[in-house]
């Protein structure tokens, strides 16, 4: 087959180079943990040599470690293994509800001195976290700002994809039935509960006439139904655009409480200005 390499943008201090997207897209568990270690180690990127900073990366790497299959300390304990960080609940079964409650951190303040900027002008009350996920996300999200030229094709996509692929590579949940989401009437999964609803209470702003430019993507898990993974596909045809997913409606209705423009994350969004998969020149007769 020929070589039609796309262009991705560099992310998180690379080089173009390192095609690091495209070198990460097949990373196992512990490449992966050793790339996320050394990034903690240095303060982050670029590296800060301030130990608060140091320590806060740290803290937010090994709390993601202890929460991730096979051998993390709180995701074996409480029996039985679960990724939500969580403690017994004593009164079980005697008060009726659950036996765990769920626990978390409270990040936010922690946050500031790392980048100021980020919660600046945004909505005051970070939630508590529990889930690796989340975890994840926001340490991907302190690696610093998008580059220049960023877009769906060349950046956001493939971040995306990587960032599932991790997921998946900590956690194994590939092949777990979760809860279908139907709709916002009658939903299996309460308002709020979301895998968007932590990304969008930290990055819409307070004053709502501002959010109208924000943009958002999600993929189907389906995208990986290989066990092992190609390469990173770019083209519309491939399995990572046939399986982007617009909003449900519980996110919709987020996003209309918020004076988002719900059309900015529809799955066409700039599908016309990504890559067609070349066609193969036909084999020369003998």
């Amino acid at each position: 087959m020929a070589s039609h390499q796309v262009e991705l943008l560099a992310p998180f201090g690379t080089t173009s180079e390192e095609q690091w997207f495209r070198t990460a897209y097949k990373w196992k568990r512990d490449e992966i943990f050793r790339w996320m270690k050394t990034i903690a180690e240095a303060g982050g990127v670029p590296p800060r040599d301030d130990a608060a900073v140091k320590k806060f990366m740290m803290d937010l790497y090994n709390d993601i470690e202890s929460l991730s299959v096979p051998n993390g300390s709180r995701y074996k304990a409480p029996a039985p293994p679960s990724h939500i960080y969580r403690r017994v609940n004593r009164d079980f079964p005697r008060d009726g509800t659950s036996k765990f409650f769920v626990e978390g951190w409270t990040i936010r303040p922690s946050i500031d001195p790392i980048d100021p900027s980020m919660m600046k002008g945004r909505v005051p009350r970070v939630p508590r976290w529990w889930c690796p996920y989340d975890l994840l996300g926001l340490f991907l999200s302190l690696l610093g700002p998008a580059p220049d030229g960023a877009n769906k094709n060349n950046f956001y996509l493939p971040l995306t994809a990587v960032y599932a692929l991790f997921m998946v590579q900590r956690n194994d949940f590939k092949d777990k039935r979760a809860p279908s989401q139907m709709d916002s009437k009658g939903s299996q999964v309460p308002f709020g509960n979301c895998a968007e609803t932590y990304p969008f209470v930290t990055r819409f702003l307070g004053d709502k006439t501002k959010n109208g430019s924000m943009a958002g993507l999600a993929l189907q898990r389906e995208f990986m139904a290989e066990e092992e993974y190609p390469e990173y596909d770019p083209y519309t045809d491939g399995e990572i655009w046939k399986n982007l997913l617009g909003p449900c409606g519980n996110c919709r209705e987020l996003m209309k409480r918020a004076r988002a423009d719900i059309s900015k994350f529809s799955t066409n969004l700039d599908k016309d200005k990504a890559p067609k998969r070349p066609s193969e020149p036909l084999a020369k007769a003998e």
